[in-house]
């Protein structure tokens, strides 16, 4: 994997680590380390007023239009969205301001996710076009495949769950072969898939013309030592492993005994190692990530913080330091083990199947 300062457009800002896109990418297209998220958290009547992740952007159009509008106004660079979001419509304007103020369009790394919604070649077909749409732009930087498996009704007999020609793997890779008609077409720049385990890899690069650019998946100090199998096959194949919940997630407070009940922003060590460099914890641990060649997207919607996840590029932690936080206990999961982030106290499948973190895919 190269790892770079070097960046996709020469109007992307010199101090900004990029990483090079392989596989299904326009040749020259490199991804930005530091991004912001705005998926959501929850339901839309407890995040409203403070998350820019709301999911519904008739109800809370300005928090992701404020959202992205500081990010971009600190520096920022790569914004993460999706479909499945229903807030592309915000997104794209405080992009699409963004640049009527004179900011170059590729100054900007746009990814968005689609397949949450349905998969099957007509339904993601038809989410890239209502992608593109609703952002008001002819193409995306970086388009994924939301999730492996959608429980979901299905135009395509292969993807309607519960019918009786319903085949997994023909679905994704019937789904795939939408974004890679997307890639063909302009739409995109680079694709790529989220959620994908080993498993769901191989059979794209057993059975598909050409290889996820991106697989973005949890990556965190809690999880990274059940995402190394997963990390090493990516790393292994050319596809940039990309992480979100960088920061855990500071408001779910379920989690197995070994972790306890403290967020990773409040973990002792954490607090330490940013109080020794001058940073604060989110920096501490985004520094960690992309030591490890992994480019996150941090949700926020508080300006100083977006600046402090575009500030952290001079953060040199020891290899001593790098290796305490890799030694840190493990979210196991074993509340809901297809379940990556523990939500919840009943022992239930997630909506969408596969397992999302990577530890008990097949070797």
């Amino acid at each position: 994997m190269l790892i770079a300062a070097a960046l996709c457009g020469a109007s992307l800002a010199a101090a900004a680590p990029s990483v090079l896109l392989k596989n299904a990418a326009v040749e020259g297209v490199y991804m930005p380390a530091a991004g912001v998220g705005v998926g959501g958290y929850g339901d839309c009547v407890h995040t409203c007023q403070t998350q820019p992740q709301c999911f519904h952007s008739d109800v809370c159009y300005e928090n992701p239009y404020n959202a992205v509008a500081n990010f971009l106004e600190v520096g920022g660079v790569r914004v993460d969205g999706a479909v499945s979001y229903l807030n592309n419509d915000a997104v794209g304007a405080a992009v699409n301001d963004a640049i009527a103020g004179g900011r170059a369009r590729s100054s900007i790394f746009l990814t968005n996710k689609v397949g949450t919604l349905g998969l099957g070649y007509e339904a993601v077909k038809q989410q890239v076009q209502q992608v593109l749409a609703d952002l008001k732009l002819d193409y995306v930087d970086l388009l994924l495949l939301h999730v492996p498996v959608s429980k979901t009704h299905s135009s395509s007999p292969v993807c309607n769950y519960g019918g009786k020609r319903y085949d997994e793997v023909a679905c994704r890779l019937e789904s795939w072969r939408a974004l890679e008609d997307a890639f063909e077409a302009g739409a995109a720049r680079a694709i790529g898939v989220s959620n994908f385990n080993r498993t769901h890899l191989r059979e794209l690069l057993a059975h598909a013309p050409r290889a996820p650019a991106v697989n973005q998946c949890p990556y965190n100090p809690h999880v990274a030592q059940l995402q190394a199998p997963l990390k090493a096959f990516c790393d292994e194949h050319g596809i940039v492993f990309n992480g979100y919940s960088p920061l855990g997630r500071p408001n779910q407070l379920v989690y197995p005994p070994s972790v306890g009940t403290r967020t990773l922003l409040q973990e002792p060590l954490l607090r330490d190692l940013a109080a020794a460099h001058n940073a604060s914890v989110a920096q501490v641990m985004q520094a960690w990530s992309w030591t490890h060649g992994v480019p996150v997207n941090p949700r926020s919607s508080n300006r100083t913080h977006m600046a402090e996840n575009v500030g952290w590029f001079d953060l040199a932690l020891s290899q001593d330091e790098l290796a305490r936080i890799d030694a840190m206990a493990q979210d196991t999961c074993q509340k809901d083990p297809a379940n990556y982030e523990c939500n919840g106290t009943e022992n239930k499948p997630p909506m969408y199947a596969g397992a999302f973190v990577d530890a008990a895919a097949v070797q």
